[in-house]
C-alpha cells in the first residue's frame, strides 16, 4: 500500500528571492471565502464564522484571513497557494458588477508582491517558477472575451505577453503549460513560448496522461472528463458509477474535481458536490470521494464538501458540520491494472422495424485489463454507463465479459468475446441497436 503522507517541500534556489518566503513545510491551502459554498448569499459562509469577500489560508494550526474587502469591494473570487514558495495568488474583480478584474500574487500574511491589472485566471506552476495568467475582459453582453496568455516569471518578476486565447490553462509539469480552446489543446513551453497539439480533450491532464478535464464546456455540463487516447466521455460514468451525488446543474453549482497529484496517483480524483445551492446546516449530505477513473472504483470516501487542495497533493480542506478541516488520505493507493490486456472492438448499429432503418455500424476499440469496462455506446444512456465489464482474460483469444444488466438478449450475465464477432440485440421487435463485440490484435 502506497501511504499518502504529508511531506516536506524543499526549497528552490528560486524561492530564495527576499520577496518571497521559503516553501511550506506542512500542508497549507489559500481559499477565497466564496470557494467554501457558493449560490446561497452568503448563508454558509455566514454559519462557518468567515468574512465574505477574504482570502484564507489554512494550516494544521489553524485558518486565519490574510486579506479582506472592505465596503464597496472588491469582490474576490477564488485563491490558490503556490506548492513550492508560501506565495499566494487571488483574483479580484472590481466596478460595476465587480467586471473589472485582477490577479494579486501576495506574501502567507497578505502583503501584496504584484498586481495585475485585467488578469482573470491564474495557475501556479508545480515547482512554482512560474504563473500563468488569463487576461480578459467582458463584453457589452457580459461575456468572457479572451484577450492574451501572460506568463510570470518568480525570478526576476518578469512578465510576458503571448497572443495564445485559450479558454483554459492547466500546468501539467513544471515547464509544461496546457492551453485548452474550445476545438483542441496545445502544451505551451513558456521557456520558448512555442505551442504544439495535443493529443487531450482538455487543459487538466491526469499526471499519467490517460485523461482530461475540461471545466464548464458549452452545452455539457459542469465538466467533462475524457480518456484521452478514444474521447470517450466518463463524467457521467464517475458520478453515476461511484455513487457521487453532484446534484443537477440547474439546481447545484459546479462541483469540486481535482487530481490528486501524488506520487504514484495516476489517475486518482477528487470529486465532491454542492447537492443544491443552499447547503442546511451541517451538510449533511455533502460528501468528497477519491475515484480511481480507470475502473469507478471508490478508494476513499469521507464526508464533507471540498474546498481546496493543499501544498500536500494527498490533503484538502473540506467544509463539514458548518467547519472546516483538513483531510488527508490514508493508506491509499492506485489499484494496479490488469498486467494482460486485450483490445475488444464495440459495433454498434441501431435499427427499426423497416429494413430501411438500420443505420451504419459505428465501431469503437478499446484497450482493457480485468475490472476495466467497456463503455456503453448505445443511445440508452450514452457512453457514461456500466454496460460491459471484463471479468477474465483467459488468453490472448478469449475474454469473459459481464453485462451490467438485461438490455441485451444473451444467455447468461457473461459472454465469451472470440476473435469472431458476438453479436448482442436489444429486447424488442420494433427498434433497438445489435452490440458486436470482437477481440482484435
Amino acid at each position: 500500500m502506497l501511504a499518502l503522507a504529508a511531506a516536506a517541500l524543499v526549497v528552490s534556489p528560486r524561492a530564495a528571492d527576499p520577496g518571497f518566503p521559503s516553501a511550506p513545510t506542512e500542508p497549507l491551502a489559500a481559499f477565497a471565502s466564496r470557494q467554501v459554498w457558493d449560490g446561497d448569499g452568503g448563508e454558509t459562509i455566514t454559519r462557518a464564522g468567515l468574512p465574505m469577500h477574504a482570502v484564507h489560508v489554512m494550516s494544521p494550526r489553524g485558518r486565519r484571513v490574510v486579506f479582506a474587502a472592505k465596503v464597496p469591494g472588491p469582490c474576490v473570487w477564488d485563491a490558490e497557494i503556490s506548492p513550492a514558495t508560501s506565495s499566494i495568488a487571488y483574483r479580484t474583480g472590481s466596478g460595476d458588477n465587480c467586471l473589472t478584474p485582477e490577479v494579486v500574487v501576495a506574501d502567507i500574511a497578505g502583503r501584496p508582491i504584484e498586481r495585475f491589472p485585467g488578469a482573470m485566471s491564474h495557475a501556479w506552476s508545480p515547482d512554482g517558477r512560474w504563473l500563468a495568467l488569463l487576461y480578459a475582459h467582458y463584453d457589452a453582453n457580459w461575456n468572457r472575451v479572451i484577450d492574451r496568455l501572460g506568463i510570470w516569471r518568480v525570478a526576476g518578476r518578469r512578465l510576458r505577453h503571448y497572443p495564445q486565447r485559450p479558454e483554459e490553462i492547466c500546468w501539467g509539469g513544471a515547464d509544461s503549460l496546457f492551453l485548452g480552446y474550445a476545438d483542441r489543446v496545445e502544451l505551451f513551453d513558456p521557456v520558448w513560448g512555442l505551442a504544439t497539439r495535443a493529443a487531450h480533450r482538455g487543459a487538466d491532464v491526469s499526471p499519467d496522461g490517460r485523461y482530461a478535464i475540461r471545466r464548464d464546456p458549452p452545452g455539457r455540463g459542469w465538466f467533462s472528463l475524457t480518456e484521452s487516447a478514444t474521447g470517450d466521455e466518463l463524467c457521467g460514468c464517475v458520478a453515476r458509477n461511484a455513487g457521487v451525488d453532484l446534484g443537477t446543474r440547474s439546481e447545484s453549482p459546479a462541483p469540486f474535481v481535482a487530481w490528486v497529484r501524488a506520487p504514484g496517483a495516476g489517475h486518482l480524483l477528487w470529486v465532491s458536490g454542492m447537492p443544491g445551492y443552499t447547503s442546511p446546516p451541517g451538510q449533511p449530505r455533502a460528501r468528497t470521494v477519491v475515484v480511481e477513473v480507470r475502473t469507478w472504483e471508490v478508494v476513499q470516501s469521507f464526508p464533507g464538501k471540498a474546498v481546496a487542495t493543499t501544498t500536500d497533493p494527498s490533503t484538502v480542506v473540506v467544509l463539514r458540520g458548518d467547519s472546516l478541516a483538513l483531510v488527508t488520505l490514508d493508506a491509499v493507493r492506485e489499484p494496479v491494472a490488469s498486467a494482460q490486456r486485450v483490445r475488444i472492438r464495440v459495433g454498434v448499429q441501431q435499427w427499426g422495424s423497416l429494413p430501411e432503418y438500420r443505420s451504419p455500424e459505428a465501431v469503437w476499440t478499446h484497450d482493457v485489463g480485468e475490472g476495466e469496462w467497456l463503455p456503453d455506446h448505445t443511445a440508452f444512456a450514452g457512453a457514461c454507463t456500466a454496460f460491459f465489464r471484463v471479468e477474465r482474460i483467459l488468453d490472448a483469444s478469449r475474454a469473459v465479459v459481464r453485462l451490467a444488466d438485461r438490455r441485451l438478449s444473451a444467455p447468461g450475465d457473461t459472454v465469451v468475446v472470440t476473435r469472431e464477432p458476438t453479436t448482442l440485440h436489444t429486447n424488442s421487435v420494433d427498434g433497438g441497436y445489435d452490440v458486436s463485440l470482437t477481440l482484435v490484435r
